[in-house]
């Protein structure tokens, strides 16, 4: 019999597409960690851009990369995977979710003990004002300092995974 690797927590990072190479390693680090649904979305500063089929082929990859990851911490579940049109349609889809914000109206420091999470983390170069506009008071901060897009999700996915047995 095998002893259960999976995290208590259910959590869905939903991601805002950074450029390949830090999106693997926000898939790596977060398959390793527990997370159990990946979402990505383009956002108005997202600079790379997907069409259905180059979405079907970085997939595939994103799938080899989260299992391998798996493999390497003994997880017995493989991370899902979807993707939604924007920010303001993942807010829709997510209402729990919490948003990491850099944005100084992001007064609440992110701490989350819900057994199932749902984090949005925003794109390189930060959010627009229309997307603060839509965020409104579901904002987050990890803290005083601003960190890149694949530090964020990983720190934040790490909190939450690896306070729980």
């Amino acid at each position: 019999e095998f002893p259960d690797t999976e995290p208590s927590v259910c959590l869905t990072l939903i991601q805002a597409l950074p450029k390949i190479d830090k999106l693997e390693m926000i898939v790596r680090h977060g398959a390793e960690l527990g997370v159990l649904k990946f979402v990505f979305f383009t956002s108005d500063r997202t600079i790379v851009r997907w069409d259905s089929k180059k979405f079907e082929e970085k997939i595939h990859r994103l799938k080899v990369i989260a299992r391998e990851s798996a493999e390497v911490s003994f997880r017995t579940h493989l991370p899902g995977f979807d993707q939604v049109a924007n920010l303001k349609e993942a807010l829709q889809k997510f209402p729990s979710a919490v948003v990491l914000s850099e944005s100084e109206k992001a007064h609440r420091v992110f701490n989350v003990k819900d057994k199932n999470v749902e984090i949005i983390v925003g794109p390189e170069g930060g959010w627009s004002p229309r997307e603060l506009h839509w965020i409104g008071e579901r904002g987050v901060t990890l803290g005083p300092r601003v960190f890149r897009v694949e530090t964020a999700a990983i720190a934040a996915s790490a909190l939450v995974l690896l306070g729980t047995p």
